[in-house]
């Protein structure tokens, strides 16, 4: 229903009286003063304008093009989800236990975890789009709208409340053990290019848990691999490249079925020895944008042991690429920026693959303990079990009831036996399943079977 005159002044006088309150965009009125261009002191962004509607919206316009810039969030509609929020706490606030509870939030809207009961009123009452400004309110990092608490006194501090509750709540709880999202945004304040205020936090927390709730488990996994797929970006790079024609270090890009594995060589020439280190390399088109994922070799013995990743091992880049050249761009301040030239038919290029080739060349993987050999071998899905081929001619016969991630699985997806480290592995890297069956004893306490042939599903049922 549309609204009259009266109603829409009220309305948009109520979004300005929130914003000043509240230091949303600005943490001093100073600074908002600043901004509007004339002083702001008991509600002067109302006064201002008078009775005039249009000139409070024509403020409120100009205030919701800075927080599009800030924090490429809808401040109309930030407010409204601030106003209802801060409804909902002033009502019930009182029954709310704290840091507990915005764990508890979070594993059930983002990660599919239980209603406790410390959540259960709020389950009932409050929408998904509530509850990343409930977490700041009770963490004390919005205030409510009715405090007059005046200027923020410090927003880093409040930056670091809200990074420790998601450090210790999206990062212990993750199969993948590691949130890229959350360290970039960490990397992006400390940096000091972003402009650090109440409502680039809300974008902040937003963004993140958005981006834990891909990866909270394992069919979410899935799903998020599965989208992530439908954007692979799979340029014509294959082959060696250089960052300097001096340097005694070059790359070589080798193409391969799920993305690209990328060669760092070091070459000693009075050691006759040629060091490497082998790194996993994909592309994806995001919004038009080329974005690479580099993914360090020591990263194997995490994932495979389910063990937390160190962040450091995945590196993120926006990219420009063109016949002869790539420039990543790092996203994260810790990775560095690089160009490399694309050695094509050329001299330098035949001398480096006589260096590739030459026997005489010590080749060193430094890290040739994480050398692993993957190969995708899913052989059958039967009503209750999966068989996947072994290097043995045999396969394993897996029970689904051993993962509720088998009973959806497909012969799209990348499944098979994994050799790492003198020990067999059973992967479905699309779900980060990793089972080690190299014993026996570990396969009996999975239930798997190592067997000659597949059996039908009649077969089955009689055995």
């Amino acid at each position: 229903m549309q609204m009259n005159y009266q109603e829409r002044m009220e309305q948009t006088c109520n979004y300005l009286r929130i914003i000043e309150r509240t230091r949303l965009l600005c943490n001093t009125t100073d600074e908002l003063s600043l901004i509007v261009g004339f002083s702001i002191s008991g509600n002067g962004l109302i006064r201002k304008g008078g009775k005039s509607l249009f000139l409070k919206d024509a403020i409120f316009r100009e205030l919701a093009q800075i927080a599009k810039e800030r924090a490429d969030i809808d401040l109309q509609d930030t407010v409204e989800n601030y106003i209802e929020t801060d409804c909902f706490f002033s009502k019930y606030g009182k029954s709310i236990k704290g840091e507990t509870t915005c764990h508890n939030l979070i594993k059930y809207y983002y990660a599919d975890g239980e209603a406790t009961e410390d959540i259960s009123l709020i389950v009932k009452k409050l929408e998904t789009k509530h509850i990343p400004i409930l977490i700041l309110i009770i963490l004390g990092v919005l205030p409510k709208l009715s405090a007059k608490d005046g200027d923020v006194k410090n927003i880093k501090d409040d930056y670091q409340i809200v990074f420790k509750l998601l450090r210790n709540t999206v990062c212990n709880n993750i199969p993948t053990h590691s949130l890229p999202a959350l360290e970039q945004m960490e990397s992006c304040v400390k940096s000091d290019k972003t402009i650090m205020c109440r409502i680039h936090i809300i974008y902040t927390i937003t963004s993140i848990l958005s981006a834990y709730s891909l990866v909270s488990t394992q069919n979410n996994i899935f799903l998020s691999n599965r989208e992530t797929l439908e954007k692979t970006y799979t340029p014509d790079i294959e082959g060696i490249w250089i960052e300097d024609e001096y340097s005694t270090m070059f790359w070589y890009i080798e193409d391969i079925s799920n993305g690209f594995n990328l060669y760092k060589y070091t070459l000693n020439n009075e050691k006759h020895e040629l060091s490497y280190i082998k790194y996993y390399l994909s592309f994806y088109k995001v919004d038009g944008e080329i974005i690479a994922m580099v993914i360090h070799p020591d990263s194997t013995k995490y994932i495979l042991n389910n063990k937390p990743t160190p962040n450091y091992m995945f590196s993120y880049f926006e990219c420009e690429i063109s016949e002869n050249e790539i420039s990543f761009f790092p996203i994260a301040e810790n990775d560095k920026r690089m160009g490399l030239r694309h050695l094509r038919k050329s001299d330098m290029c035949e001398q480096y693959k006589r260096i590739l080739n030459n026997e005489r060349y010590l080749k060193i993987n430094i890290y040739a303990d994480e050398a692993y050999n993957f190969t995708i071998s899913l052989a059958a899905i039967t009503e209750d079990y999966i068989y996947i081929e072994n290097t043995e001619n045999c396969y394993y016969k897996i029970p689904k009831s051993l993962n509720d991630n088998l009973y959806e699985v497909s012969f799209k997806e990348k499944i098979g036996v994994v050799e790492y480290n003198n020990k067999t592995y059973i992967a479905l890297d699309d779900r980060s399943l990793y089972w080690d069956v190299t014993t026996e004893d570990n396969r009996k306490a999975l239930g798997i079977e190592v067997v000659e042939e597949i059996v039908l599903q009649h077969e089955e049922r009689e055995h």
